[in-house]
């Protein structure tokens, strides 16, 4: 089957997956980035600007309800990057894994 505009536009292709947060009392919903976010992210990788918060970044543009809508805003970004490291890097994996990026990709998008 060929698909059409509407067919692809209307696919609900985000995956949903969930991961166990201890350290913010639950389950956490993550999706995969959407092609703007990696296209956002592999900018800023390129960028020698160094108040960019590529991990809270991340979260915003991965974090999601159980239907797949993300969570959080650009208003948030302040906010994810004050949360407590360990509990964002446990939670980046994941989100490293969804995406199908490897540890060295996140150490260079995510350095500072």
């Amino acid at each position: 089957m060929v698909l059409s505009k509407a067919n692809i536009l209307g696919a609900q292709d985000f995956a949903i997956s969930r991961i166990l947060v201890d350290a913010w009392g639950g389950e956490v919903c993550l999706r995969p980035f959407s092609a703007r976010l990696k296209d956002k992210i592999e900018q800023m990788s390129q960028s020698s600007a160094k108040d960019i918060q590529r991990r809270a970044i991340s979260l915003a543009g991965s974090i999601c309800d159980e239907n797949g809508k993300l969570i959080f805003t650009e208003k948030d970004i302040e906010a994810l990057a004050d949360k407590d490291g360990n509990a964002v890097d446990l939670v980046m994996i994941r989100i490293l894994e969804i995406n199908g990026l490897t540890e060295a990709e996140l150490d260079e998008s995510v350095k500072n």
